[in-house]
């Protein structure tokens, strides 16, 4: 799989390619053959650590911080060399009312990453989509959108911060 990719890229002399290993932040399924650390390629192929964590906003909203330091204290030990990147991430709006606690969360977010409290982590890129319904309704409200003007706010307010 990875490795014999990693070779053909080699082989074809693509150098504009980064390799990130992206796990999930638990095992899915949660059984030990699932566990991240089963799945790494050879540390000479890897160039970057991805992280992945959702917060839906149906069962509270746990702060950036605590999920990403929990992550950080799992991680480094085997990953602790690394760059890292946030491959996807978003906060919910839960039931769609919860607009001001995901720009609240936002907000806390871009503190978090301007105080450089998680120094390993360099980018990070927002999942800007929905999660949908069998029905097609919204189940939990991720995007971007722009008529959400609570957490438009917080976005430019905490790219702001972090300039």
């Amino acid at each position: 799989g990875w490795e014999r990719l990693y070779r053909i890229f080699e082989e074809e002399g693509v150098t504009n390619c980064i390799w990130v290993f992206n796990p999930t932040g638990g095992s899915y399924p949660p059984c030990n053959w699932a566990n991240y650390l089963n799945y790494m390629p050879p540390s000479e192929h890897v160039h970057m650590l991805g992280l992945t964590e959702y917060v839906s906003g149906h069962s509270g909203f746990p702060s950036f911080e605590s999920i990403y330091t929990a992550l950080e204290k799992q991680y480094m030990p085997f990953y602790g060399d690394y760059p890292w990147i946030i491959g996807e991430f978003a906060c919910g709006t839960g039931d769609g009312t919860k607009l001001q606690q995901q720009a609240t969360w936002v907000t806390n977010m871009f503190h978090c990453l301007a105080s450089n409290k998680l120094p390993n982590i360099k980018a990070a890129i927002w999942f800007s989509a929905n999660d949908y319904n069998s029905n097609g309704s919204i189940s939990n409200e991720y995007e971007l959108n722009q008529n959400n003007a609570l957490l438009m706010k917080a976005f430019r307010e905490g790219f702001a911060l972090t300039h």
